[in-house]
């Protein structure tokens, strides 16, 4: 899942993108498992509900853990990331930049949940 959300790196970012001509951040992750044939939710909030929670403890995330964000406490998960290892992600981060890897965004960092075991 990881090498496949990597493969795509410099793709632009789309809103509501799901590989066809770009990727929004929900997309990425949905099309990197679908890819291996895991059927995910499409948005970030449902993608969030998804798996099992992990610790929110650097230590025990995983690449291929889903991280969930918040830029404010009152809208829920409004990004996802797909983590890598090493404190970075690969990310579609927004309109004009591309699929990039990137540091964790511990500021706005709400979570992680594991898809597969």
């Amino acid at each position: 899942v990881v090498q496949t959300a990597l493969d795509v790196m410099g793709t632009p970012y789309q809103w509501g993108g799901d590989g066809e001509g770009g990727f929004d951040c929900s997309g990425l992750i949905r099309y990197a498992f679908a890819k291996h044939g895991v059927d995910l939710p499409r948005t970030s909030a449902e993608q969030a509900r998804e798996g099992v929670m992990v610790d929110k403890d650097f230590e025990r995330m995983r690449p291929g853990d889903i991280l969930t964000f918040s830029s404010r406490s009152d809208q829920g998960i409004t990004h996802v990331g797909l983590y890598i290892g090493n404190g970075l992600m690969v990310d579609a981060p927004n309109f004009g930049e591309v699929v990039q890897v990137e540091p964790v965004m511990w500021d706005v960092y709400v979570g992680a949940v594991r898809i597969v075991g």
